[in-house]
């Protein structure tokens, strides 16, 4: 009976806590350096290897609720550590225009509409040699993007399994 006074009694903290941040847009934008080769066949050897020479972009957003005082601790993308520069953004719709560099532009709206704070994390660079923390390692290894954020003095985190493709753009 007193364990479960203890549950009723912290649960409710816990689950405020976590749904200060409400959701994650994530996104994802391959960039490739002129034609895309898939796979190389080595002759000699007779080894296939995949071939990648472009680069991902990453956009990610938060939706948070009003008046939650948080902080963005560490973002994991594909089970790498980034570091990253908050912004809250002030138009929303959010559109991203890009360009393969001839007439044709896409117009991807990466967020519509929300009555709350949405938070871009940008300037995404990945850090070398990180350690995954013990308690992150399952929810990094099934989720593409997983954001770590501080509420009310505990770490919390909040995982998004799959960002969305945007179309590619081709560098010349």
């Amino acid at each position: 009976m007193q364990k479960l006074f203890l549950f009723i009694l912290f649960f409710p903290v816990t689950a405020t806590a976590g749904a200060q941040v409400k959701r994650i847009y994530g996104y994802v934008q391959d960039i490739n350096a002129g034609a895309r080769l898939d796979i190389l066949h080595e002759k000699e050897s007779n080894i296939e290897k995949n071939i990648s020479f472009g680069t991902k972009r990453y956009f990610l957003f938060t939706e948070v609720k009003k008046g939650s005082p948080i902080s963005f601790e560490q973002v994991w993308i594909e089970g790498g550590l980034y570091t990253f520069k908050s912004d809250t953004i002030k138009k929303i719709p959010f559109v991203l225009q890009s360009s393969n560099g001839g007439e044709m532009i896409f117009r991807d709206t990466l967020v519509k509409s929300s009555t709350d704070f949405i938070i871009q994390l940008k300037d995404l660079v990945k850090t070398e040699n990180t350690i995954v923390p013990e308690y992150l390692k399952k929810t990094i290894t099934e989720n593409n993007i997983v954001i770590t954020f501080k509420c009310k003095n505990k770490l919390l985190f909040i995982p998004l399994q799959k960002a969305v493709n945007l179309s590619p753009i081709f560098a010349q």
